[in-house]
């Protein structure tokens, strides 16, 4: 069995501290576990004597500051209030651009359609049983020629389409003159490079696919007369002069006008159809001088 191990060696008088507390005798200390409880106050008061001390700083009363608040009501459902979104999308570019709007408005909406009003004012009457007769004046202005309207908006949308098709082709051009430009820098990268090319052999495909398919031949004469409008308004009124002339006046005007016609056509070197250009005149000769001369027939040289 190996030998106890001995009580804790007696501090020397130099390290013992003045304690107020008895000191505890040596056989009341657990065999397990020895204290010292001079060494622990000697270490709180050292821990004491390190830690710094933080002096305490008024700080002086000051008046509040204002805050002003704007608040927005944007209704009690969730989704009402305007929050922005990554640009991944185009849905969540137009959800910016309504969110920019809503929290900057760049001005009153436009008053409704008066059309829509009348659709509304008319369907409500319908439904509730009211008198439609205050409408019926808008109603048959609505109502009225819908085929010939349905004519007239169709060949505005057609025009607007048009138009629209040439916007396009021009934004189309400047950003091919834009990515064009910014593709042939000196700083393009690998990656960028490869962009541009699969972009390409994206779109020359779907380009090719359109040339040839609806190529037609288009007469540029009979065309350019047709939608030139003015020409057809001096046309009209031309022929809006002869209105009531008898078959045989109409007759007579026609050749007076092709005769018109083809003189003008002459005067410019243009020969219409069926009729065969004039024919040069014949050389002179360069020279009228004969071989040999005749003598003049005089009294003394007579025939």
């Amino acid at each position: 069995m190996p030998p106890r191990p001995s009580k804790a060696p007696a501090q020397p008088e130099a390290a013992v501290l003045d304690v107020s507390e008895p000191e505890t005798p040596p056989e009341a200390y657990d065999d397990e576990c020895v204290v010292d409880p001079a060494a622990d106050l000697t270490f709180e008061k050292e821990l004491k004597a390190r830690k710094p001390v933080v002096p305490l700083t008024v700080i002086p009363a000051t008046a509040p500051k204002e805050t002003h608040l704007v608040v927005r009501a944007n209704g009690t459902h969730m989704m009402g209030r305007p929050v922005l979104m990554e640009t991944v999308s185009a849905a969540a570019v137009v959800n910016n651009l309504v969110c920019r709007e809503e929290l900057d408005p760049s001005g009153p909406l436009p008053p409704p359609s008066p059309t829509v009003l009348g659709l509304q004012s008319v369907v409500r009457a319908i439904a509730e049983g009211f008198d439609i007769s205050p409408y019926r004046e808008s109603i048959q202005r609505v109502a009225a020629n819908q085929p010939e309207k349905s004519e007239v908006i169709r060949a505005y949308v057609n025009q607007v389409d048009h138009e629209t098709l040439a916007d396009l082709v021009v934004m189309r051009s400047h950003s091919i003159r834009v990515i064009k430009q910014a593709s042939t820098r000196n700083d393009v990268t690998v990656g960028e490079a490869l962009v541009i090319w699969s972009k390409c052999n994206e779109q020359i495909p779907e380009l090719k696919k359109g040339i040839g398919t609806n190529d037609k031949a288009v007469d540029s004469v009979s065309v350019v007369e047709k939608i030139d409008y003015n020409k057809q308004q001096v046309e009209r009124s031309v022929q809006h002069r002869w209105e009531g002339t008898t078959p045989q006046g109409r007759e007579l005007i026609r050749k007076k006008l092709w005769a018109i016609k083809r003189k003008m056509l002459l005067d410019a070197g243009v020969h219409p159809p069926g009729m065969e250009p004039p024919e040069p005149p014949e050389d002179e000769p360069e020279s009228s001088t004969l071989e040999h001369p005749l003598e003049a027939v005089t009294a003394a040289n007579p025939p």
